[in-house]
């Protein structure tokens, strides 16, 4: 994917253009003369008489730039199409409230774009707004994968960025879904991915990211995650029965990312998933009559969400009047209503220990899984105790008993977990994030009577352990 580093970059005396020609799979780099770059955009948009591919967007792109002249700072945050329930869509939700150029990319006529439009400006995802926006754009923020649900969906990455990288000059800013305790480094590193910047909330993602991402400090953004901030704010409603949350992740044998999902090669089968390990372990445990029986003599309700890549094969699970299926229940207002959480390896675990909360874990595949999906990392399960791990569906029985007995309560240490897992977290992540990425643009927003907690310089309020 060189193409992604394609662009206009500063030199040393004005500046100069890299650009990745694939026919003969050469990087080249050109000096940016006036004739020079007008001669090259031409034959861009040209091949003899006829418009190339792109040619039509990249006349746009020019056509329109007296426009986006008075219109700089852009910047573009998204997370998957359809939804607005993650870090992107909390921190957008703060942006918009302070200034004008936050724009928040969003499919049309889905649930999440009709929410998003409640708190500022939205395009509409494949809009001729959409492109010429992305093309002018300073930087883009997103949860997920940033160039597949950002970039126009008619075309492939690399399509995408071997017709317009040069015209790039965003940022890529990576807030993450989650906090990272999976050995990932790899595949988010900055050469892989050229990501300018990448947000962290403790310091074993810090020094993961430096020695195994090639990022340096200043690359990091040490905040918190945004939804972090409303996950301590008060219920509007709250059941009166407590609430068992089973919240598993995916497994990356058993379906293709959501922006693959119409790849024949990557998409599993139902009857693929069916005879998983995975599906039988949480479709006997939903259905366990030992588990039904606990429910009702704690007098307890239980709401099951699998993983949105995952949500394919929600038909496949047996049903029965004592397990909730949530699946369009907000994911926020879900974690904040429930008493426990039982997952897999999930990082939602994260936010159950923020609110201090209790976790079982059932890793019932615990070495299949970390050799084929994740490779393990800084949380072994073991040293610091974060939740009981059961390793069948008995083991979760007891796990579920001795919680009982101490009325739902976590045993966690939290002053422990806090140190260890939530270093750069506090009471207002999202205003921390603002202000960092308005400094890395340059734009201070000086004529804005608006200010980050009503101080001039955000003093991040350290949550309490």
């Amino acid at each position: 994917m060189v193409g992604k580093f394609q662009g206009v970059y500063p030199a040393a005396k004005g500046s100069f253009r890299l650009v990745w020609e694939k026919e003969h799979k050469q990087l080249l780099i050109y000096a940016t003369t006036v004739r020079d770059s007008f001669k090259y955009q031409f034959n861009k948009i040209f091949k003899g008489r006829k418009l190339r591919v792109g040619g039509k967007l990249r006349l746009a792109y020019w056509l329109t730039k007296p426009y986006f002249f008075f219109r700089k700072n852009i910047v573009l945050i998204g997370e998957r199409g359809d939804t607005f329930q993650d870090n992107a869509a909390h921190f957008f939700k703060y942006a918009a409230s302070q200034d004008k150029h936050h724009y928040y990319i969003g499919q049309a006529g889905s649930p999440g774009y009709e929410q998003a439009a409640l708190y500022g400006k939205v395009i509409k995802k494949d809009s001729i707004k959409h492109y010429l926006y992305l093309l002018n754009a300073c930087q883009l923020v997103n949860a997920y994968d940033i160039d597949a649900y950002m970039k126009p969906t008619n075309y492939t990455k690399e399509a995408y960025y071997n017709i317009f990288g040069d015209l790039i000059n965003y940022q890529r800013i990576f807030i993450q879904h989650g906090i990272t305790y999976n050995d990932v480094y790899y595949p988010l590193s900055k050469y892989k991915t050229n990501y300018a910047k990448v947000l962290i909330s403790n310091h074993y993602e810090k020094e993961r990211f430096m020695r195994k991402g090639n990022y340096q400090e200043s690359d990091l953004l040490a905040a918190g995650l945004s939804r972090f901030d409303k996950l301590l704010e008060p219920n509007d409603k709250k059941d009166e029965k407590k609430t068992i949350l089973i919240m598993p992740t995916w497994r990356v044998g058993l379906a293709g990312k959501s922006y693959l999902q119409h790849s024949e090669e990557t998409a599993s089968t139902m009857n693929t998933f069916k005879q998983s390990a995975y599906f039988r372990f949480f479709n006997t445990l939903i259905n366990d009559p030992k588990f039904l029986r606990f429910l009702k003599q704690h007098q307890l309700q239980c709401k099951f969400y699998l993983h949105y890549e995952f949500q394919g094969f929600l038909e496949c699970f047996d049903r029965n009047e004592q397990i909730q299926f949530v699946q369009k229940e907000p994911i926020q207002k879900l974690l904040k209503q429930s008493d426990l959480l039982i997952t897999d390896y999930s990082s939602v675990f994260f936010d159950f220990l923020y609110m201090k909360k209790p976790v079982i874990f059932t890793q019932f595949d615990q070495s299949d899984f970390f050799a084929t999906h994740y490779k393990r990392d800084y949380i072994d399960f073991q040293s610091i105790f974060i939740g009981d791990v059961a390793f069948d569906q008995n083991e979760v029985l007891m796990a579920l008993e001795s919680l009982a007995k101490r009325n739902f309560e976590s045993k966690v240490d939290h002053q422990q977990i806090h140190r260890e897992f939530f270093t750069y977290c506090s009471e207002n992540n999202r205003s921390a994030l603002w202000y960092m990425l308005d400094q890395v643009i340059g734009v201070r927003a000086k004529s804005s009577k608006k200010k980050i907690d009503n101080e001039e310089v955000p003093q991040r309020k350290v949550m309490s352990e």
